[in-house]
């Protein structure tokens, strides 16, 4: 894949049992909020028909995003960010890249840092 963009990268927010649908959505709308801050062209809110057929490890519509305008080298600070997200907020949160997608939880800086190293070399193969 090189140093290319990412053409799209798919976030979706994992609720926990005791969250309803508008705790999804503040959810979402935080890390929506984050996310923005970074080097990324966009990120916006998938809906039902935005949902790539056959896409993977997406299970419903409620808390997807769909960031744009991410370079391969920038990927790596997008994750970092997702994971200091998903620790804060003790939610997971799933990142899919074409058809390899990777799960986020809180996890120590250790582990976080063997993940995403992980997860770009699968990208890169």
């Amino acid at each position: 894949m090189g140093d290319t963009d990412a053409d799209e990268v798919v976030v979706q927010v994992l609720s926990a049992e005791e969250d309803d649908e508008q705790d999804v959505r503040q959810l979402t709308a935080a890390l929506r909020s984050e996310l923005l801050r970074l080097d990324v062209e966009d990120v916006e809110p998938v809906d039902a028909a935005d949902v790539p057929e056959g896409a993977k490890g997406l299970e419903t519509i409620e808390g997807l995003l769909r960031v744009t305008g991410i370079a391969l080298s920038g990927l790596s600070g997008v994750l970092g960010a997702l994971f200091q997200w998903a620790r804060r907020t003790e939610r997971s949160v799933t990142i899919a890249v074409g058809d390899k997608s990777l799960t986020l939880s809180s996890v120590t800086p250790e582990q976080q840092a063997e993940l995403i190293e992980g997860f770009l070399a699968t990208l890169k193969a």
